[in-house]
């Protein structure tokens, strides 16, 4: 697609496919291909993909996700690559603040944008009190 296309592509790089270094070897090849950056979910591996009910959604631990995010910046050559971190909190079940403290720690760690997941198309999940 990128030898296609001039616009930037951001590619759904799932957890990473594995621990912080296949995530930093990811980076790598996306950024020998011309691709703009990736966006990770904090989930373990292998994943329950976010949308199916009633299937567990285990989490990977914010300060692990964290240091692979760091791992993934350290090993760009590009300082234009973006890493986004896709927090999977209210996926999970988790609240509000649960979900914010992982944003914190992957802003922290220096991700580049956050996504925050719901299955909802309110803002409920947002708005809950604190």
């Amino acid at each position: 697609m990128s030898d296609v296309t001039s616009i930037p592509i951001l590619l759904d790089a799932d957890t990473g496919y594995g621990n912080f270094n296949n995530a930093r070897r990811l980076v790598r090849k996306l950024e020998s291909r011309g691709i703009a950056g990736a966006c990770f979910e904090d989930k373990l591996f292998p994943k329950t993909n976010s949308l199916h009910d009633n299937r567990a959604q285990p989490l990977a631990d914010p300060n692990e996700f964290g240091l692979k995010i760091e791992a993934c910046k350290d090993a760009l050559r590009d300082p234009d690559f973006c890493i986004v971190a896709r927090v999977e909190a209210f996926i999970a079940g988790w609240g509000l603040d649960e979900a914010l403290a992982r944003a914190t720690t992957y802003a922290d760690a220096g991700a580049d944008a956050i996504l925050m997941h719901s299955r909802r198309s309110d803002s409920k999940e947002r708005s809950e009190e604190r």
